[in-house]
């Protein structure tokens, strides 16, 4: 068994038996956030970024990799390859200047989908917005992003009906709420 690092916040393992560590991103973490969203198909990172854009800018790669203490928390999840992490997922939360709601987004890659890390990941944000007492978590999915509707579904949260024209939807869930703890430990 790996000893757990300090800033572990929680390990898990994959269903092929990888060890996976979930940690705080960290500004250094900007090349590995670079490698991982550019093994993103571009449906991939047209559903995270809602742009057709083929990479995702430099300056936004180093604005994901600087979280806003006190404002933003940012978790990477990460796998040993050798001596050298490498990102599988990640998600954040950024909370409004006024305190009364965050913003969330999850993304996993390619090779890692359909395992529970897109649930896992965005159980730890509810978990640490619920620590942080902001009173309704909020995200916008694309119309077509079964997967992503199904799963905040599934936690709880309310699917607000698109305006016309829109592509996306506005998803949000009341963290004043209970009934959400039982998927933090699946």
């Amino acid at each position: 068994m790996e000893a757990i690092l300090p800033d572990t916040i929680a390990q898990w393992r994959a269903r092929d038996g990888q060890g996976l560590r979930v940690r705080p991103i960290r500004p250094q973490d900007a090349g590995l956030i670079r490698w991982g969203l550019d093994q993103l198909s571009p449906e991939s990172l047209y559903q995270r970024f809602f742009s057709r854009a083929p990479r995702v800018p430099d300056a936004v790669v180093k604005r994901l990799s600087e979280p806003i203490p006190g404002r933003e928390y940012a978790i990477l999840v990460v796998r040993r390859d050798g001596e050298e992490e490498l990102p599988v997922a990640g998600g954040r939360f950024v909370t409004a200047e006024d305190g009364a709601s965050c913003e969330f987004a999850v993304t996993v890659g390619e090779d890692w989908r359909r395992q529970g890390l897109g649930r896992r990941i965005l159980a730890l944000l509810i978990r640490e917005a619920r620590q942080r007492r902001i009173p309704q978590m909020e995200g916008y999915v694309l119309n077509d992003n079964v997967v992503m509707l199904g799963l905040v579904l599934s936690l709880g949260f309310r699917i607000e009906e698109p305006e016309p024209g829109d592509t996306f939807r506005r998803v949000r869930l009341d963290l004043r709420r209970h009934g959400w703890r039982r998927w933090i430990h699946r």
